[in-house]
């Protein structure tokens, strides 16, 4: 039997994972554990019809950490999302730490310095839209 514990404490939001023969059998983020809610986001169920189409941000426990915006709040981004959902039926976008082994990115000029020195292949910048090789 293979047994694997995953603990990582270094970044912003810490989280452990048991896999067990290849399988993952559990796996919590901070929030569970500390009821600290980060930057906005809740933990909600996801209904169960939206769980294979939100499988990227679907935990075992078929919740996942939402973060709502208002059109009010972030025009661009809103605009986004609703352009999203009118080519793919689905009104989520999966929003992940912009950083790659260092503190998450804060500032457009970290995140012209990650974007250079990486794989990504585009980076939007509010109405600026970077593309490598242009």
């Amino acid at each position: 039997m293979s047994v694997i514990l995953g603990i990582n404490a270094f970044h912003a939001d810490a989280a452990a994972a048991l896999v067990i023969d290849g399988k993952p059998v559990v796996a919590i983020a901070e929030e569970r554990l500390s009821r600290v809610k980060h930057h906005g986001l809740h933990v909600y169920k996801i209904r169960p019809q939206w769980r294979e189409r939100l499988c990227a941000v679907n935990h075992v426990d078929d919740t996942g950490r939402l973060q709502s915006v208002s059109r009010e709040e972030n025009p661009l981004y809103y605009d986004l999302i609703r352009a999203f959902e009118a080519r793919t039926g689905v009104p989520v976008l999966l929003n992940t730490s912009f950083n790659e082994n260092e503190p998450i990115v804060e500032h457009p000029a970290e995140a012209a310095d990650c974007f250079l020195r990486t794989k990504m292949d585009v980076l939007v910048l509010g109405a600026c839209f970077c593309r490598k090789g242009d």
